[in-house]
């Protein structure tokens, strides 16, 4: 058992020191809050307060719940601190590199190729200053990780004769429910994963039984926050309702790839332009000025298709970036940063190449990349919501960093041993 455990709890110590060294050093673990972190822990305190899920102008579905009601766990025990969320999330963390320890084993990695996969996780940038922040990347990393690991470990029983893989099915679709209501774009997993057993050599029958339980488990852990919206607002809501900025955000004349704050002087609508930032139009419900967001980013997509497309690598170059945030905010970390991980997705492209000849499970480990990337191809390109790449990027990377360490210690163990041979003749 010692022996099973030491590789996790190695991982699991060295991340948690990581990112505990940061947090000292930079002081941000007593940092105040700022951007979106004010909504969330008044969400939070509001549930505490026995006002339900609302904000000062009354209840809300902007944010997806997952999250506010996390915080709200966490000020129940410990005190409405920000400071105690920021320890549980950097706990979290680091046992996201223990989870991704694990997908690797489970995709067949070879040894030493899961350490590295970990290791990456454990000194990646993006998952300290992340871990620190009062936002969903967290725990989303986390659930991703999760899910993944799931879908990999029971993908034999899910495939086999068993008749109990629609349990199996089941709880996947039930974990990717409730990330949907952390992050909204998890959803995709439901199209994604319903993809995956495309590849299986089964019985059409038995491939909808499984896609049919995915489906139903998301839908009954969902269902809640739908009766809830529905009797709130009385409309069906199955996210949240903060869509339509998001879509605006990144598709407007002055969009450049990243987000373009909804402030009255960069609104090119119709008038007035919006008065409460990104919830819209203080004379609009909030519904309504989603729709108004919505609609309007739709028409400068109809009226400008050649820009849009031409919006699309600069997405895509923000969402690979490590310093990408809003258009006209400062960058989270010196350019510079970009060279480093540049380098690092180029060897995850060598992984990947290296994974497809040696026939290993290469689907799955690029789910993460694949719904990030159409989530923030139609909407917003930045390092934040790119994040989840890095699961990918960590797993495909793995082999090819095995790959070079092999070759630089045969190299190493040549030289050594011709120097010796050297030696020997001379004497």
């Amino acid at each position: 058992m010692w022996q099973k455990a030491k590789a996790p709890l190695l991982i699991l110590v060295l991340a948690l020191a990581a990112r505990l060294a940061y947090a000292c050093g930079t002081g941000k673990l007593q940092a105040p809050m700022r951007l979106d972190e004010p909504e969330y822990t008044n969400l939070a305190k509001s549930l505490l307060a026995g006002r339900g899920y609302a904000l000062e102008r009354g209840p809300t579905a902007f944010r997806p719940p997952v999250f506010p009601l996390f915080i709200a766990s966490v000020f129940a025990v410990g005190g409405p601190h920000a400071a105690n969320v920021r320890l549980v999330q950097l706990i979290i963390s680091a046992g996201t590199c223990v989870l991704i320890y694990y997908l690797a084993r489970a995709c067949r990695l070879a040894p030493p190729a899961p350490m590295f996969a970990a290791a990456i996780c454990v000194v990646h940038p993006l998952h300290w200053i992340l871990a620190l922040m009062l936002f969903p990347e967290t725990l989303y990393l986390a659930a991703l990780s999760t899910i993944l690991l799931i879908c990999v470990s029971t993908a034999p029983r899910l495939r086999g004769a068993s008749r109990g893989h629609w349990a199996s099915a089941a709880a996947i679709g039930a974990l990717v429910g409730a990330t949907a209501l952390l992050r909204s774009e998890a959803v995709l997993y439901f199209g994604l994963l319903a993809l995956w057993t495309l590849s299986w050599r089964i019985p059409v029958r038995r491939r909808i039984i499984t896609i049919a339980a995915m489906l139903a488990a998301g839908v009954l852990v969902m269902s809640p926050w739908w009766v809830r919206n529905y009797v709130v607002f009385d409309r069906f809501i199955p996210l949240s309702t903060n869509g339509g900025v998001v879509l605006w955000n990144g598709n407007n004349p002055l969009a450049r790839g990243g987000t373009v704050d909804a402030l009255p002087e960069n609104w090119r609508g119709e008038s007035p332009p919006p008065d409460l930032f990104y919830h819209g139009w203080s004379t609009l419900g909030e519904l309504e000025s989603s729709e108004r967001f919505r609609g309007e980013a739709l028409r400068w997509i109809r009226e400008n298709p050649g820009r849009f497309l031409l919006l699309l690598p600069l997405k895509a170059l923000r969402m690979l970036r490590v310093d990408a945030r809003g258009n006209f905010r400062p960058p989270g970390l010196h350019w510079a940063w970009n060279i480093p991980y540049g380098i690092f997705l180029a060897i995850a492209v060598w992984g990947t190449i290296l994974i497809r000849r040696r026939r290993g499970p290469l689907y799955l480990p690029c789910v993460p990349l694949i719904a990030t990337s159409i989530a923030c191809l139609i909407a917003i390109g930045s390092t934040r919501y790119g994040a989840p790449i890095s699961i990918s990027a960590a797993v495909l990377a793995a082999p090819a960093l095995v790959e070079m360490w092999r070759k630089s210690s045969e190299r190493l163990t040549k030289s050594v041993a011709e120097g010796s041979s050297g030696h020997g003749g001379r004497e």
